[in-house]
């Protein structure tokens, strides 16, 4: 911290634990002005992570400083390990210092073979090792930068991809779109297995499973199989449990409502039979009513009024579906 330029201050969070805090401005970087550092010890943060999560809840990459011998590696990659558990979605780097001392200490390239992340050799006794730390920071920084400026980009071309799948939707080409829909959420899958950034995570994982959905629901309506519906269903289900938007959560979860409604209905339509049973009609108009319920809670009538067209489509196998 006394390498590089600016002012120490001793911050004290919510929940009394002191940290030092440093900030200095960047002129390397375009889209970055100023870089806040905060300094805690690492087996403290693993012991006691529970008093740092209001710190922690707000960070972009954590920098972990090692020295580069053999025993303080292979603690720090213990420590790393428990870490990344804990705190999985941001960027992690390490600062090995050191690096004068090779006849004592492992050399960065192979740190970073062990530890499995960036490593950036130090020495902080060399005379240019003020101009080296901050050239390090800046790294770091555009490093962290790059990989969300990739996310973004590839998302124009999976948004691309999407409409590509609904226009062969709208077509009546079931098969064509279902294998877009499939190749769109196989890239959100790898975006979210590798992206750090929870908001962006959850973002991609969301999209994932809506795409599945989608797959899964055109699957059933080619095929044919109830089952199918269900998979579907289940994708609605785990996107809603991670979308934060309370209008998008009813609609995922009508949706998901919506899937079971197309399941009995298929299961209706295989049965080779025009009788519903008392036990049918129970079930479905449960499903129905949660449906429209979910529906109407998040404002989307149209959607609601989509039970019309289900017990339309019942009409061709009893008389007897006006009373659903």
């Amino acid at each position: 911290m006394n390498l590089l330029p600016g002012e120490i201050i001793l911050e004290i969070d919510l929940k009394l634990n002191e940290i030092l805090k440093k900030s200095f401005n960047i002129s390397k970087l375009e889209s970055i002005e100023q870089c806040t550092l905060r300094m805690i010890d690492l087996n403290d943060l693993v012991s006691n992570f529970n008093s740092f999560e209001n710190l922690l809840s707000s960070i972009d990459i954590i920098c972990i400083v090692s020295n580069s011998s053999t025993k303080n590696i292979r603690n720090t990659k213990k420590l790393l390990s428990n870490l990344k558990e804990k705190i999985p979605n941001v960027d992690y780097f390490i600062i090995a210092n050191f690096q004068d001392k090779k006849e004592l200490n492992i050399e960065s390239v192979k740190i970073e073979e062990l530890l499995g992340e960036k490593v950036f050799g130090f020495s902080a006794i060399q005379e240019d090792s003020k101009e080296r730390i901050i050239s390090i920071i800046e790294d770091i920084l555009g490093s962290s930068i790059k990989v969300k400026e990739e996310f973004i980009s590839s998302y124009d071309d999976i948004w691309s991809e999407i409409e590509n799948a609904r226009n062969f939707e709208t077509q009546g080409d079931i098969i064509k779109a279902s294998e877009y829909f499939l190749n769109v959420a196989t890239q959100f899958k790898k975006i979210y297995s590798n992206i750090t950034i929870k908001s962006e995570k959850e973002e991609a994982e969301v999209l994932y499973h809506l795409c599945k959905a989608w797959e899964f629901m055109l699957d059933a309506q080619e095929k044919v199989e109830p089952k199918v519906f269900l998979e579907a269903s289940n994708h609605f289900i785990q996107a809603s449990e991670l979308v934060h938007d309370n209008r998008l959560k009813l609609l995922a979860l009508g949706n998901s409502e919506f899937c079971k409604v197309l399941k009995l209905v298929i299961d209706l339509e295989k049965s080779n039979t025009i009788s519903i049973n008392s036990d049918y009609i129970q079930n479905f108009k449960i499903l129905l009513k949660k449906m429209v319920d979910l529906y109407k809670q998040g404002g989307f009538e149209e959607e609601a009024n989509w039970s019309l067209t289900i017990s339309s489509y019942l009409d061709k196998f009893s008389n007897d579906t006006e009373r659903l």
